[in-house]
């Protein structure tokens, strides 16, 4: 079975819940919550069912998942301690429903432009999506490795000014096993402060009519 783009969505800033809309088959979740200050245990739901922390590597940021979310248009809620905040949220089908993710990789506090990241993908036809988020940065990130671009934001959240970039891209296709680089570069005005960028790697759902074929004289 192919994976495929299901959806994308994000909240608003300091607003701990969004509506996210999933459809299709064997479904993953994926959301993001960027910050300007350090997250310390957060929590997010999807339709009320936790959501798994993947990864908080970055200061400002925490990853989480969802295999098989609920259809239909569903509340995310988040439940966090930082006073400046937002989340962003992918959905994908034809993703298989254990071993996931593949693989993954994150660095935190990068502070270069561009950043890279390599991560090693395991399984056979996988997709990557690649996730970033920094703080007090007036850039937009772009994941620039041949990338589909699904969220790319700059989110204001003081008039000082103060931002929050983030971006969720993906391979839009199948890539191969072994050494997969995404690479994120900022563009426009102010300090580039990458504090988070992750690559995830998925593997696809097997195809329904099973992995072996029967012959008979």
């Amino acid at each position: 079975m192919s994976i495929a783009f299901d959806a994308a969505s994000s909240g608003s800033y300091a607003n701990t819940t969004w509506t996210h809309t999933c459809s299709g088959a064997n479904r993953v979740l994926f959301v993001l919550l960027v910050s300007d200050v350090s997250i310390i245990s957060a929590t997010v739901t999807y339709n009320g069912v936790s959501m798994t922390s993947l990864d908080s590597t970055g200061s400002v940021a925490q990853l989480f998942m969802l295999l098989n979310p609920t259809i239909g248009a569903n509340s995310i809620v988040i439940t966090t301690g930082a006073a400046h905040y937002r989340g962003i949220a992918c959905s994908y089908t034809g993703v298989a429903q254990t071993g996931q993710p593949d693989s993954i990789v994150s660095s935190g506090i990068i502070g270069s432009t561009p950043s890279s990241i390599t991560n090693t993908v395991i399984a056979a036809n996988c997709w990557i999506v690649s996730f970033g988020g920094a703080a007090y940065s007036g850039v937009t990130p772009t994941v620039n490795t041949g990338r589909t671009s699904r969220v790319n934001t700059l989110c204001s959240i003081t008039t000082t000014p103060e931002y929050i970039p983030f971006c969720i891209e993906d391979s839009n296709g199948n890539v191969t096993a072994g050494s997969n680089t995404t690479t994120v570069t900022a563009t426009g005005t102010g300090t580039f402060s990458w504090d988070y960028v992750c690559s995830v790697s998925m593997s696809p759902a097997p195809n329904s009519n099973g992995s072996f074929f029967a012959f008979f004289n």
